[in-house]
């Protein structure tokens, strides 16, 4: 440090950050010193954990205490949602794979950690009940992130930094009740948010769609459509990547995910690309379209050509960027083609599955968090534990949709009207 050493540099492995790496291992005293140093108590992975993730993860109640004197977010979650005090829930298993990925050790002391974890949850526990709500929504300033080796590797634009600092200013900040509500920023649907995404495209197609069919859009060869959406989606995710680490960008293979009131306009055009063609196909009721006939060649391709070279160019944009819209559309196409080339048939389990589909995934959250914290500490095989979590979720939720839902309002909002099933005409496949 004294000669220069950035306090900020993450190791390669999991990117963690010098503190949450002395944290991760027990070492109270290097801690202390990088606090002292003006280490950032928030700085996290390209993941979102931070050094408190790690203590508590570690449970190392002193430093969690320690962490939070200097500022560091007791309610702040990582990009999957899971904040601290979650974290000291993670099974035996899930601790020796993060202690293997970080350190390449997997003998752990489990007792003496599951005992840490407890005094860890009495005090981020009883902090958290003493902020009350506000501290579940309020943010901090955050600190600007100092430039790595990784930025040099993958320049971010200033276009493009200002357009996320456009989409983080304070005019899209509203006061409520509860504190500071980020309309872009804000983890606010959750697993609910592709939904939002449908309610903004609906009502843009409502408005659009009358217009391009007055002005003869709809004669648009499907083709010429299709060009135009590979276009809007590259471009579009040309923009994504960058809010996972401020101030730089961290690539990852897959969309983002926006989640707040307000869609990311960048979020918003790449699932409407995929939107818009969707309706020119319906309304042409096109089956059989050529890209779907190659699926015996455009999965494979998808699969083991560009899905790898995807993961191995994480570091170059320009390359990465086309590989991974390539291979989204191939997989599109090629998944379509398959199931009208082997799947298409009448089944009733199959019907049925589809249509409880929806209910699942909208019901099954709360169902999966809540097994989760009953079979955490089963000393079972984390596989037996996988599979219990999804039959106990889905099997329940299965019947309460054949048996509740089915005909009732619910139902029909979330699946429409039932139609009465036409008689099939001799030879003819349904």
């Amino acid at each position: 440090l004294d000669a220069g050493a950035d306090i900020e540099q993450p190791e390669t492995r999991l990117k963690m950050r010098p503190l949450a790496w002395a944290v991760m291992t027990g070492n109270d005293e290097a801690a202390r010193l990088l606090l002292e140093r003006g280490a950032d108590p928030n700085g996290a992975t390209p993941d979102g954990n931070t050094p408190l993730h790690a203590a508590a993860l570690a449970g190392r109640s002193e430093m969690a205490k320690l962490l939070v004197s200097k500022g560091a977010d007791s309610a702040r979650a990582n990009s999957m949602g899971i904040n601290p005090l979650a974290a000291t829930f993670a099974d035996e298993n899930i601790t020796r794979l993060v202690y293997r990925l970080s350190m390449g050790k997997t003998e752990i002391d489990w007792a003496a950690i599951q005992k840490g974890r407890q005094d860890v949850r009495t005090f981020l526990g009883a902090r958290l009940l003493g902020d009350g709500i506000r501290s579940m929504f309020e943010r901090k300033p955050e600190q600007a992130a100092k430039p790595d080796a990784g930025q040099a590797a993958n320049p971010v634009p200033e276009w493009l930094a200002s357009y996320y600092r456009w989409m983080s200013s304070d005019q899209f900040h509203v006061e409520t009740l509860y504190g500071k509500v980020r309309l872009f920023d804000d983890a606010t649907f959750g697993h609910l948010w592709f939904l939002w995404f449908l309610v903004w495209m609906l009502a843009a197609y409502a408005v659009v769609d009358p217009i391009t069919n007055l002005l003869g859009f709809r004669k648009v060869p499907l083709a010429l459509s299709l060009v135009m959406a590979v276009a809007v989606s590259s471009a579009a995710q040309w923009c994504m990547g960058y809010q996972l680490l401020a101030g730089r960008r961290e690539t990852i293979v897959g969309p983002d995910t926006s989640m707040g009131w307000l869609p990311r306009p960048h979020m918003l055009a790449y699932y409407g690309a995929f939107f818009w063609l969707g309706t020119r196909y319906f309304l042409r009721a096109n089956k059989g379209w050529w890209p779907e006939r190659l699926w015996w060649l455009t999965l494979p391709l998808a699969l083991f050509v560009l899905l790898p070279i995807a993961f191995s160019t994480l570091g170059n944009h320009a390359v990465n960027v086309p590989v991974q819209v390539g291979f989204t559309w191939l997989m599109i196409f090629g998944l379509m083609g398959l199931f009208h080339a082997r799947l298409n048939f009448e089944s009733p389990a199959i019907r049925f599955l589809s249509d409880a589909s929806y209910w699942l995934y909208l019901a099954h959250l709360p169902i999966v968090l809540a097994l989760q914290a009953l079979f955490c500490d089963w000393p079972v095989p984390v596989a037996l534990k996988f599979l219990l979590v999804c039959l106990l979720t889905a099997l329940p939720l299965l019947a309460s949709y054949r048996y509740l839902l089915c005909d009732s309002w619910l139902g029909l909002l979330l699946n429409g009207r039932l139609k009465a099933k036409p008689e099939p005409v001799s030879g003819q496949i349904i």
